[in-house]
C-alpha cells in the first residue's frame, strides 16, 4: 500500500486543549483536554471521545516538550474515527493545521527536526 502522508509523522503523546470555532458567533467554544496520538508540522492526531464532524475548524493548545509551552494553532478536521470497544483507548480525529503563528510554526518545526533526528 502506499504511503499518501505528505510530511513525516512522529508519536509524541501531549496534553492538548482542542475549542470548536462556532460559526454563528465567530466565538471559540470553551474547549477540552486530551491527549494526541501523533503529529506532523502539517497536523495531529487527537484522541477524542466525542465525536466532532469533519470539517469542522478547531483551535488546539499544546506544549512541545523541551521546544515550546502553549503553541497555538487552528485546523481543521480532516478525519473522525470512531472508537472499537475491542480495542485499547478511544476513538480520535485527524486534524491539519490551517492557520499557525509563525513562533508556533517555529516550535513545531524545531520540535520535528529533534524528533526525527532521535
Amino acid at each position: 500500500m502506499k504511503e499518501r502522508r505528505r510530511a513525516k509523522r512522529v508519536e509524541v503523546g501531549v496534553p492538548v486543549k482542542t475549542a470548536v470555532l462556532v460559526h454563528r458567533t465567530g466565538r471559540i467554544s470553551e474547549g477540552r483536554w486530551t491527549l494526541s496520538r501523533d503529529m506532523s508540522e502539517l497536523g495531529m492526531y487527537i484522541l477524542y471521545d466525542t465525536s466532532i464532524p469533519v470539517g469542522t475548524e478547531v483551535e488546539l493548545t499544546f506544549d512541545l516538550p523541551g521546544v515550546a509551552r502553549n503553541v497555538l494553532t487552528k485546523g481543521v478536521v480532516k478525519r473522525v474515527e470512531h472508537a472499537v470497544e475491542e480495542e485499547w483507548g478511544s476513538g480520535g480525529m485527524a486534524v491539519e493545521f490551517t492557520d499557525v503563528p509563525l513562533s508556533s510554526k517555529k516550535a513545531i518545526n524545531e520540535f520535528m527536526e529533534k524528533a526525527i533526528s532521535a
